[in-house]
């Protein structure tokens, strides 16, 4: 198996890079387009090498005895991120187009793979099961700020993160329905937003260069075939409240498919609620995205004041700034409640105000509500 190169334009013909009998498989483009990556067992294991995508400066750029696997170029084509077994699990390792600067950006004992490295080669996004399911992991290029984006029992797989580093797209199963969705958050891991919503298996997703598209892999029609998602498109109504104490400000951000409206907080009960509605019969989401500065601790969450079980009916992450709740119900009308074990102290000076996109908000206090528990 040999690495080809094709023009877009359906009379393109073919241009065959790689000439050997081994397997080349997995190629990956720079995005200027001058660079091509791949792996190679033409030695026996697999290797990594770079070709310019004229066919010239053939490099191989990993020479070991173990299997080195999926390349990932930057924009530029000059530095390359991969996974390898060399201490008998797989770790990410990063490496300059002319094979100097191997650096080894992982050390453990979990499987650390899939990289995808940013236009600019600064950042890094993998998967790792380091503590016994797969997370999304973000680390820089010199091996510095390594960060934990997720943070839940189910599998978060297959990053693919945006040529400018803003973004990340992954593969997940949490709930509602258990098969893998696509999702894209912020490369701090706040604002994930689910982007595909079916009882099927979507999968591999991937940026365009702008970051404006993602192609992702659907077993739609029983087989996998690939589509296509705009991210504008699929992106819902930004809902930002503001929230103003003794000059300070704390926004919280919600995303969702329902109309979102009656927003409070409530400080003596420690909790902020909401109402959402939508078409009966289709299934609402709500991604809400609290300051820790504002909310912290211990969260419940209830619908309609029955409580929902986390993993099930919501998932919850912090990226050490922000608490994300992306939580899912079927529609019709219905109260949510966010309780914490802790919020800010004495609203002394408060003032909340909502602005938004395309969705409208109505937002209140509530400083005194004796008239029900608190719940945690």
């Amino acid at each position: 198996m040999d690495v080809f190169i094709i023009g877009l334009h359906i009379t393109s013909k073919s241009i065959q890079i790689t000439y050997n009998n081994a397997y080349d498989a997995v190629p990956c483009f720079s995005n200027d387009g001058s660079k091509i990556t791949f792996r190679s067992d033409v030695d026996g294991d697999y290797e990594i090498f770079v070709v310019n995508s004229d066919g010239t400066e053939l490099t191989q750029l990993t020479h070991n005895s173990v299997n080195d696997y999926h390349p990932s170029v930057s924009g530029d084509g000059s530095k390359i991120a991969y996974y390898s077994d060399v201490d008998g699990d797989y770790e990410i390792f990063v490496i300059n187009s002319d094979g100097t600067g191997l650096t080894q950006l992982t050390d453990n004992t979990a499987y650390d793979r899939f990289p995808s490295i940013s236009g600019d080669g600064t950042k890094i996004a993998y998967e790792s099961d380091v503590d016994g399911d797969y997370e999304i992991f973000v680390v820089n290029s010199d091996g510095t700020g390594l960060t934990q984006l997720t943070d839940d029992t189910t599998d978060d797989r297959a990053p693919s993160i945006c040529s400018d580093g803003s973004k990340i797209a992954f593969q997940s199963n949490r709930m509602p329905y258990m098969e893998p969705e696509i999702f894209v958050m912020n490369s701090d891991g706040s604002e994930c937003i689910r982007v595909t919503d079916r009882t099927l298996n979507d999968v591999e997703a991937t940026f365009c260069g702008d970051g404006s598209k993602l192609a992702f892999a659907s077993n739609l029609d029983g087989d996998y075939e690939i589509f296509v998602a705009h991210i504008h498109a699929i992106r819902e109504p930004v809902i930002n409240s503001i929230l103003v104490v003794d000059q300070t400000t704390y926004s919280v951000e919600t995303y969702s498919n329902s109309t979102v409206s009656e927003f409070i907080l409530n400080q003596e009960l420690s909790s902020i609620h909401f109402k959402v509605s939508g078409t009966e019969g289709t299934t609402g989401f709500c991604n809400i995205t609290i300051p820790a500065e504002l909310m912290s601790g211990t969260f419940s969450i209830y619908k309609d004041d029955v409580l929902l079980v986390e993993n099930v009916d919501y998932t919850q992450t912090f990226n050490g700034t922000h608490y994300t709740f992306n939580i899912t119900y079927e529609h019709s009308s219905h109260t949510i409640e966010i309780f914490s074990t802790s919020v800010i102290p004495e609203l002394t000076s408060l003032i909340m105000i909502a602005t938004f996109t395309i969705a409208t908000i109505a937002v209140a206090i509530y400083g005194n509500k004796s008239t029900k528990k608190k719940k945690s």
